[in-house]
């Protein structure tokens, strides 16, 4: 792994309601994922201090206003397990992962919704800022 970066993942849905539909309906309509939005490197390789550290400072801001902050304890979701499970799925199928290759591996923060466009959103942690706009 050459680097941890704090991403964004922004899913957009022409469900009204994607959650009343269902994920395989949502997932099955293809429509979901919109853009990764992907900050700059934190670190080399997998600092498990780090991660923990984002967990605990992580705040997502929605035009100025805390909306959500990073998930701890058995709310969190751990991205090393993810990775390895990733890896495992890759080895059973054979595939292999190139250098460069990006992979996300969960949510750091309570995934929400926003109902219109035209939102300042950013991420504040271990003193540094993602922000864009929607």
């Amino acid at each position: 792994m050459r680097a941890t970066c704090v991403t964004f993942e922004v899913v957009r849905s022409r469900f009204v309601d994607r959650k009343s539909v269902g994920w395989p309906s949502f997932v099955a309509d293809n429509v979901g994922f919109e853009a990764l939005v992907v900050g700059s490197s934190l670190g080399a390789g997998i600092d498990v201090p780090l991660l923990a550290d984002l967990a605990e400072t992580t705040e997502v801001h929605v035009d100025g206003e805390l909306r959500v902050r990073g998930l701890t304890g058995d709310a969190a979701t751990d991205p090393l397990v993810s990775l390895a499970h990733l890896y495992a799925h890759a080895a059973e199928l054979g595939f292999t992962l190139n250098a460069g290759d990006v992979v996300t591996t969960g949510a750091m923060c309570q995934p929400f919704d926003l109902k219109a466009a035209g939102h300042q959103v950013s991420a504040r942690f271990l003193g540094q800022t993602l922000s864009f706009t929607l």
